[in-house]
């Protein structure tokens, strides 16, 4: 999904424990391509089990499941003010086309 997008990703929100592969690794290959990517972890597990899946809580971005709208919206804004707003625009390691605008009628009409 990430591949197919044209744009900027600031920010990857993935649970710590997934079928078929982690958060933890998923993170890690998201990273890869999206160097400056901003990752929020979250989780119904307990941090015993979180750190089971090499996830460390003390030392990423976490939210605990279940959370509210407001309680994710607070995170985020937290990221945001703690690593201010630059990384919004983080671009992929590849090479992203530039948008162009739609070609407008000629001239005068």
């Amino acid at each position: 999904m990430a591949e197919a997008n044209e744009g900027r990703i600031s920010l990857l929100l993935t649970d710590v424990v997934m079928p078929g592969m982690g958060g933890r690794e998923l993170s890690e290959i998201f990273r890869a391509c999206y160097p400056a990517v901003r990752i929020l972890f979250m989780s119904a597990y307990t941090e015993d089990e979180v750190i089971l899946q090499g996830v460390r809580v003390a030392e990423v971005d976490f939210i605990p499941k279940p959370f509210t709208v407001q309680g994710l919206r607070d995170k985020v804004r937290t990221l945001i003010d703690r690593n201010g707003a630059e990384w919004l625009n983080c671009l992929p390691c590849r090479e992203v086309p530039a948008r162009t605008a739609p070609s407008e009628g000629p001239a005068g009409s």
